[in-house]
């Protein structure tokens, strides 16, 4: 911070405060990594923190011509978490990037992001 008292012209200001986690997604990030024509799968587990539940709205493929997202509720420690399948549609050699739009009826999170990098390479 600033002032206009010569002595003390800068002063440090520090701020502290307590963050919760509202989710855990595990993995954080997509990869789909193969040679051309290969089937390519990843699971990514969303687990809402005990504190603040909610449920998916809505789960969409940013670019549906690269891949798919299923979605299934399952039992977790804590209440109910979700399991995403993550499936190529394309399997044409490439890099490619896009990602998963998370609706929830959270008011702490409503939407959510997860990034999804295919790399396929051309078969041998």
């Amino acid at each position: 911070m600033e002032s206009n008292d010569p002595k003390h012209q800068t002063t440090s200001l520090i701020f502290k405060g307590h963050v919760e986690k509202v989710v855990t997604i595990t993995p954080a990030q997509v990869r789909l990594i193969g040679t051309e024509g290969q089937d390519l799968t990843a699971k990514v587990r969303i687990v809402p923190s005990k504190e603040y539940p909610f449920k998916l709205l809505s789960v969409n493929a940013m670019d549906p011509k690269l891949f798919t997202v299923d979605v299934e509720e399952v039992a977790g420690k804590n209440g109910q978490e979700y399991e995403l399948t993550v499936k190529n549609v394309t399997s044409q050699k490439g890099r490619y990037s896009s990602a998963i739009s998370i609706g929830t009826d959270s008011k702490i999170r409503p939407q959510m992001r997860i990034q999804v990098t295919l790399y396929i390479r051309k078969k041998a």
